[in-house]
């Protein structure tokens, strides 16, 4: 049987001419053989029609912005999935990046820096802003909240002699304070030590005077802890919300979202 597999898609991440070998990774436990009689890789018109007519697009509005979390690529290191990146932006209308940045326990060498100013100056040309993206549950905990705060001044040192079309243009967090073990065990300490971090990121920030947007991750049920009254409390330290709010239709979406988006109103902020 042929099988069709549209390796173009994951292009930058893999290199064509240097394929060694071949892996079958089964997820589940269970017995059996494969058969590997004879692979051959070829180009095929009809799957690059198909590619090609499923590639997301999205016309301009000007009133929403559009914004994309990026997990799993680093285009401040690769060229090639700068590329794609960028190009996938402009299709779409995205003009946001929320770009997973890792945990720096040492400063990375001068070649990333160069990188990185490159990556944004880059960015900016097309109209394109960057937030840092990272987050760990357990930085919401008193004890762990210097890691977050020395995160974040990993950028905004690196900001601080840099012109400003070389700049990150924030940071996003995604620290879930829920998935803790202790957050259904003490939840309330957990609220609150979660509410002090967000204050303790807002103060780092306005120590800098930077144009250095703050935004938070956060999921569909917060809205119901404590009557809203710990989303405004989130609210007051952050610039946004990035709701999680997955779901497939616009009905679901819009009715999950609509207190967040009426919180958010009360106090002049944004939900995404």
């Amino acid at each position: 049987k042929e099988v069709k597999v549209p390796l173009a898609r994951a292009s930058s991440e893999i290199d064509m001419k240097k394929m060694g070998s071949m892996v079958f990774w089964f997820k589940y436990p269970g017995q059996g053989r494969i058969y590997v009689e004879d692979i051959k890789l070829k180009n095929d018109p009809e799957v690059t029609k198909i590619q090609e007519y499923n590639t997301p697009q999205a016309k301009k509005d000007l009133k929403h912005t559009r914004a994309l979390w990026v997990w799993k690529i680093d285009p401040v290191s690769s060229l090639k999935q700068r590329e794609e990146l960028f190009q996938l932006c402009q299709r779409t209308n995205i003009t946001v990046l929320y770009l997973f940045f890792p945990e720096f326990t040492t400063a990375p060498e001068p070649e990333y820096f160069k990188a990185l100013s490159e990556y944004l100056k880059e960015s900016h040309r097309l109209g394109i802003k960057t937030e840092a993206l990272t987050g760990n549950p357990v930085w919401s905990l008193k004890e762990n909240h210097h890691l977050m705060l020395n995160w974040m001044r990993f950028f905004l040192d690196y900001n601080k002699d840099k012109p400003g079309d070389e700049r990150l243009d924030g940071v996003s967090l995604d620290v879930e304070p829920y998935l803790t073990a202790e957050w259904e065990k003490d939840r309330d300490r957990i609220k609150t030590e979660y509410i002090d971090l967000l204050r303790k990121g807002r103060e780092l920030v306005n120590s800098y005077g930077q144009s250095f947007r703050v935004g938070v991750a956060i999921p569909f049920f917060y809205d119901k802890e404590d009557d809203g009254k710990f989303e405004r409390a989130i609210l007051e330290h952050v610039d946004y919300l990035a709701l999680m709010d997955y779901y497939d239709t616009v009905k679901d979406i819009s009715d999950r979202a609509r207190l967040h988006v009426k919180l958010a109103n009360e106090t002049n902020k944004k939900v995404v």
